[in-house]
């Protein structure tokens, strides 16, 4: 800060008032050393504190975020798609309403080309190896007739050439 004698403001003043001015103004406060460090060490405290809770919410919002997105996947079935399970085989097949149909011999196929495990029941021609010829059985159960119901199909009356 410039001298205030130096400024214009203070040219036209009585001598005495601005001496008084300039001893009243130019007086230095000097803090004790104790007293500002003090007040230092209580600052540098409460700027950690601050960080450590900024820290503490970015872990934990960061947690909580992991912690949804993993719910959400297990929720949506992700993860327990990749767990290994097994169905039996009913013979009132997999809607279990009583029909055994094609859709039980492609559920069969699919898990032999995924290499899943399969639950031994669907050993469907019971050779003791579970393979295409047990879709292939399955594909012929559910496309079979029941005995006696071949004879009520209709003819073709047209002749074939």
């Amino acid at each position: 800060m410039s001298n205030p004698t130096d400024q214009p403001e203070f040219e036209s003043l009585p001598a005495a008032l601005s001496d008084e001015l300039i001893s009243l103004y130019s007086r230095g406060s000097q803090v004790p050393m104790s007293i500002d460090s003090t007040i230092l060490s209580l600052a540098r405290r409460r700027m950690l504190r601050q960080r450590q809770r900024r820290l503490v919410l970015r872990w934990g919002a960061a947690a909580a975020g992991l912690a949804a997105t993993f719910l959400l996947v297990w929720r949506m079935g992700f993860v327990s798609q990749f767990a290994p399970r097994t169905v039996a085989f009913s013979p009132q097949g997999i809607d279990r309403r009583g029909n055994v149909s094609i859709l039980d011999a492609f559920y069969l196929a699919r898990q032999i080309r995924d290499h899943a495990v399969i639950d031994k029941s669907w050993d469907i021609n019971g050779d003791g190896v579970i393979d295409q010829k047990d879709v292939a059985a399955l594909a012929n159960r559910a496309v079979a007739l029941p005995d006696g119901q071949a004879g009520n199909l209709p003819h073709n009356t047209e002749a074939t050439p």
